[in-house]
């Protein structure tokens, strides 16, 4: 069965959009706070740099945060297999 859509409006770097997601709307808006809060951090650093550098250069430091947490999570899912990979010793 397929999710429905609903539109969920959202505003980025000064432009409201609409949105077609299956998602609650609150965690899109969440998520569309928090890019937006990082555009416009990047923004604020970098004056002079057109808004599409700032949005490309926001994508790459979020994919900089994407790998680390796939590099945790990897490295959570070996220290799990070697745990439970032990057997208790008998005495």
């Amino acid at each position: 069965m397929e999710k429905e859509l609903k539109r969920v409006k959202i505003h980025l770097f000064g432009k409201d959009y609409i949105v077609r997601t299956d998602l609650p709307a609150e965690r899109l808006e969440g998520m569309a706070v928090e890019l937006d809060n990082k555009l416009e951090a990047l923004r604020s650093r970098y004056p002079n740099l057109t808004r599409t550098d700032v949005a490309l250069l926001t994508a790459l430091s979020l994919m900089e945060d994407l790998e680390k947490l796939r590099e945790e999570k990897k490295e959570l899912w070996e220290l799990l297999g070697e745990a439970t990979s032990k057997t208790p010793e008998t005495t």
